[in-house]
C-alpha cells in the first residue's frame, strides 16, 4: 500500500541519528576551527606584508609556520581562506586559495590546504599532498 515508507522512515531515522551526532560536540572543534582560521589568516596577512616565517616564531603569539613559496621569498600577492575544518583525527585543516608571484613572473593562483596543530606549540604546516 505504502512502497516507498519503509524507505522514508529509514532516511529519517539516518537523519536524526546525524543530528544527535552532531549535536554531542562539546564546542572544542568549533573553537579549534575558529583558532586555526585566524592564525591562518594572520599568517598570511603577515607573508603578504611582507614579513618572513621567522618573523611569526619570534612573535608575542608565536607560530610556526612551514611553506615552502614563503621559504623560497615568493610573494604573496592575495589568498583567500576557503574552507577550515576538523579531520576525524581531529587536526584542523584549512583549505585556500593562494595568488603567489616569484620574482617578476606573472602572479600565479594555487590552491593548497594547510595542517594546523596547536599542542604543544602552533606549527602550521603545507600539506605536500595538496
Amino acid at each position: 500500500m505504502f512502497p516507498d515508507l519503509n524507505l522514508k522512515m529509514r532516511c529519517f531515522c539516518l537523519l536524526l541519528a546525524c543530528l544527535a551526532v552532531a549535536g554531542c560536540s562539546d564546542g572544542k572543534d568549533l573553537q579549534k576551527v575558529e583558532f586555526a582560521s585566524s592564525t591562518v589568516q594572520r599568517a598570511l596577512e603577515s607573508w603578504k606584508q611582507g614579513a618572513k616565517p621567522v618573523d611569526l616564531r619570534s612573535a608575542a603569539d608565536p607560530v610556526d609556520f612551514h611553506d615552502d613559496d614563503w621559504d623560497r621569498s615568493a610573494k604573496l600577492v592575495d589568498f583567500e581562506i576557503r574552507q577550515t575544518y576538523m579531520e576525524s583525527d581531529g587536526t584542523a585543516r584549512c583549505a585556500v586559495s593562494l595568488t603567489v608571484q616569484y620574482g617578476k613572473k606573472v602572479p600565479v593562483k594555487v590552491k593548497c590546504t594547510y595542517q594546523i596543530v596547536t599542542e604543544p606549540e602552533v606549527i602550521i604546516g603545507r600539506d605536500p599532498m595538496s
